[in-house]
């Protein structure tokens, strides 16, 4: 099996590798790095034909040519302590955790139980209980590598939901109204701010979307610019690449999943192809597109490139 790197110089058994190396089922390498964000090691091998490597210091990602090791973030191990808060309401006892870095999760147990994988990585985290609802509430507070991370989780006998969950450079809680900016590095350079108020039983949430690149572009990059959308769940920017014939972005977001990233393809395909990576167990997988367009210009088809 061929295994790539990037994001760093790769050494296997201590031979520099300088852009991918292959590895036999059964075989193992141990592999190092030094890139900017420090450095680290893991003993890589494959078995029943997947790649694993022991310990936290590579991340993982699958595409459907081969896998690609890179550098995973390193935290602080003060900033990755466990939050845990016991709930009482009307007799009943609820546990709430939360399990910070690398996989987020948050979980209830006790007389209700649910669990959530958090949407980014959660560090230095804090749990407080809002009295006065119809329901416990508990609030998430942390830090993550975007800024700040915020999530509500309401709390009924039989019963745990996530009422509300956002991260950004800021996070505003103001009486009843939370306000998230966001930034994100994209085409458009994008900036979200989203407004959540509440109701008295959930949030009614709506976004605001300033573009500081907003220009046209090449058919190239619309791809990327649809699945960027995707990623900040923005609809309008989304239709607006979009054929009116297809021109449902609610459905397309759907068809897509969550996004982490939106990156140009590992491996040489079509000039307009480009790859979204999603969470996949404790990896990411890269799930690549291709795109079809109208007489317009405007995307009229999307196609799953490495689809099994």
């Amino acid at each position: 099996m061929k295994i790539f790197v990037s994001g760093g110089q790769f050494f296997a058994d201590g031979f520099a590798v300088r852009r991918a190396f292959c590895l036999n089922e059964g075989e193992k390498r141990l592999l190092c790095y030094v890139a900017e964000e420090g450095c680290g090691c893991s003993q890589v091998s494959v078995k029943n034909g997947r790649v694993t490597a022991d310990g936290r210091s590579v991340l993982a990602v699958r595409w459907a040519e081969g896998v690609e090791l890179r550098p995973a973030p390193h935290f602080p191990r003060w900033l990755t302590k466990r939050a845990r808060t016991e709930v009482a309401s009307e007799g009943d006892a609820f546990l709430v955790e939360l399990r910070p870095a690398p996989r987020s999760l948050l979980r209830v147990t006790g007389a209700a139980t649910a669990e959530w994988e958090a949407a980014t990585t959660l560090l230095s985290p804090r749990l407080d209980v809002i009295e006065g609802q119809k329901e416990k509430i508990v609030k998430v507070s942390a830090l993550c590598p975007e800024g700040e991370y915020l999530a509500m989780i309401a709390l009924h006998t039989g019963a745990a939901r996530l009422l509300l969950e956002d991260f950004g450079e800021s996070v505003s809680c103001r009486g009843n109204e939370v306000t998230v900016r966001r930034r994100y590095a994209d085409l458009m350079a994008r900036e979200r701010t989203s407004t959540y108020l509440w109701q008295g039983e959930d949030f009614a949430p709506s976004h605001m979307y300033v573009c500081a690149n907003d220009h046209s572009f090449k058919q190239e990059e619309m791809g990327r610019l649809l699945l960027e959308a995707a990623l900040a769940n923005d609809k309008t920017a989304a239709s607006a690449l979009l054929s009116p014939e297809v021109a449902d972005a609610d459905a397309l977001f759907d068809y897509f999943g969550p996004i982490l990233a939106v990156e140009p393809p590992l491996f040489e395909s079509s000039p307009t192809a480009v790859a979204a990576l999603c969470r996949e167990g404790e990896g990411l997988v890269a799930t690549l597109y291709d795109f079809d367009f109208d007489s317009r210009g405007k995307i009229k088809n999307v196609r799953r490139l490495n689809e099994d």
